[in-house]
């Protein structure tokens, strides 16, 4: 795209899209854009030079560019496919526009969106910011198990990512490639609880469906979960689409109350159009008509169908600028008609996208959640019930026998009218140890004396921490707790380890006394603290304390 006619240079708009060197490619989530890191020069020389050999690491670079691409376009394709996700989208977009009007867009020179971007800042309202955080946010609400739309999109895309490019491909050669990419817990957290519940086996055929399936609900995180249940009590076959009929049954009878339907069914109620998405889906539903597209096929061979809708519906991409400051735009032709009214098209989508993502930042900046020193911690719970961060500064650290955080959590020693109060901390805390040796490390000498000590006083105290897999906090206490065989190498910890299964076992007894004594369900909690082992190891920890409960 050149620059004839502009006062201004794209890259002084664009900084603000472009990501590190590190990352190959990126959706650009507002407006539906695939940014490569790299010119289209590059591209194309990397694109030729893999087709002299397909020996696998023959090319690094292409692979790289090749398998991010491929990551990408199943994000593309999950907002062109799902209810919740084209819904989400184009509300993201709403939102962005709102931002982008209160900058002064649409403006009468380029030269201005420069200024606006500049002044970003100044000019986007703390309304408008708030509501786009809010919004973004709904990505990271935890449902069951801890789980999040963000785990179910990410798990996705990066099964359907190795399935396209590692040939031949089974369970376990999945599982062996998730354990060699996967960026962290967050990008397979929904594969490995749908591994766990079905068997690797069953998880390799029915996981792109159920998550595809689950998208198209008011829930998603509620409705996987829902679905994991009910395939896992259901007979399935061994033909793919048969099983796609059943998990279609099964949808209706178990997430009836969620659904909303397909990108096509949420675009067909013609609330407002994505430029981007909404001209994907309208081509699908194109290809539906002629029989050359459906959510089944999709859902029972996703990696063929993206495969051969890449050129019909996927999708805007833009390259790294070439020395001569060109930014190279690669438009899918179905839906995006040639010339001039293209090219005017893209240079308002390009300025949309960097205002929008400078509103974005803006947005997000200093958003981590707030720090309280432990001793205003109780006080606070009542005003702000999703605590994140519980510091243990240095003077907590050097003196773990301080009895402060065991007289404010244990419900034992809280008055009875305020034993209720904790609960709104429950599943909310994260331990930090931001002055240790070694950091907040279950091998660092002062972390695992402190842990020890909270834990001989106040053994319930894990029904207040938050077990997703990022925080941590499984590996931090549990390792804390675990004999030193327990460690294998220097920062695996085997959860099966009788000694980790111990204070397990002793952990959600406890958290099941403080349960009886609020009469509070407490099964959240304990879901939560078993879900990184197996269900079968789950249930027979459950069952041991059944046997022989610890009072």
């Amino acid at each position: 795209m050149p620059e004839e006619g502009f006062d201004m240079r794209w890259k002084d708009l664009l900084w603000c899209v472009q990501a590190p060197p590190s990352t190959a490619a990126w959706l650009d989530w507002p407006t539906g854009l695939v940014h490569i890191n790299a010119t289209k020069a590059e591209w194309d020389a990397a694109a030729a030079a893999s087709t002299g050999s397909n020996a696998p690491g023959a090319h690094p670079e292409w692979e790289l560019l090749a398998q991010s691409l491929s990551h990408e376009n199943v994000h593309f394709m999950q907002c062109v496919t799902t209810g919740y996700m084209y819904r989400w989208a184009l509300e993201h977009f709403r939102l962005l526009a709102d931002g982008l009007s209160e900058l002064g867009y649409p403006f009468a020179e380029v030269g201005d969106a420069k200024k606006a971007l500049l002044a970003a800042t100044e000019f986007v309202s703390r309304g408008t910011a708030e509501a786009l955080r809010g919004h973004t946010d709904k990505l990271n609400i935890r449902g069951p198990y801890g789980l999040t739309v963000r785990h179910l999109v990410e798990a996705h895309a990066l099964v359907l990512e190795q399935l396209i490019h590692t040939e031949p491909v089974d369970a376990q050669i999945l599982l062996q490639r998730l354990d060699a990419v996967s960026p962290n817990a967050d990008y397979r957290l929904a594969y490995d609880l749908c591994r766990f519940w079905l068997g690797s086996g069953r998880a390799f055929d029915l996981f792109p469906a159920l998550v595809t399936v689950s998208l198209c609900t008011d829930s998603p995180p509620q409705a996987f979960v829902r679905l994991l249940a009910a395939a896992d009590a259901h007979g399935l076959s061994d033909d793919a689409g048969e099983n796609i009929d059943i998990i279609h049954r099964m949808a209706d009878e178990v997430t009836n109350d969620l659904l909303i339907g397909s990108a096509v069914e949420v675009w067909s109620e013609r609330d407002g159009e994505h430029p981007v998405y909404g001209p994907a889906v309208r081509r699908l539903n194109e290809l539906a008509g002629t029989g050359d597209f459906s959510i089944r096929a999709f859902m029972a061979d996703p990696v063929s169908s993206i495969e051969a809708l890449v050129d019909e519906v996927v999708r805007p991409t833009l390259f790294r600028p070439s020395e001569d400051g060109v930014f190279a735009i690669q438009l899918p032709t179905k839906i995006f008609e040639r010339g001039k009214k293209a090219e005017e098209e893209m240079q308002v989508l390009l300025l949309v996208s960097a205002l929008g993502n400078r509103i974005h930042q803006i947005a997000h900046e200093e958003t981590e959640g707030e720090k309280w020193s432990v001793p205003e911690l109780f006080w606070l719970c009542e005003a702000v019930p999703n605590i994140r961060l519980l510091e243990i500064g240095n003077e907590w650290l050097q003196d773990a026998e301080k009895e402060t955080l065991t007289a404010l959590l244990d419900v034992h020693r809280i008055p009875p009218e305020k034993r209720q109060q904790t609960v709104g901390i429950w599943g909310c805390c994260v331990l930090d140890f931001p002055t240790a040796r070694m950091g907040t490390s279950p091998r660092d000498a002062n972390v695992r004396r402190f842990v020890r000590v909270l834990h001989s006083r106040l053994p319930s105290f894990p029904m207040y921490l938050e077990f997703t897999d990022s925080m941590g906090m499984f590996f931090l206490w549990f390792g804390a707790l675990a004999d030193s065989d327990a460690w294998v190498g220097a920062a695996q910890l085997d959860i099966s380890h009788p000694s980790v299964v111990l204070r397990v076992g002793e952990a959600v007894a406890c958290m099941r006394e403080v349960g009886r004594m609020l009469e509070y369900d407490v099964t959240p909690q304990v879901d939560r603290i078993l879900s990184p082992y197996p269900p079968e190891l789950s249930r027979e920890v459950l069952a041991a304390l059944d046997e022989s409960p610890i009072e």
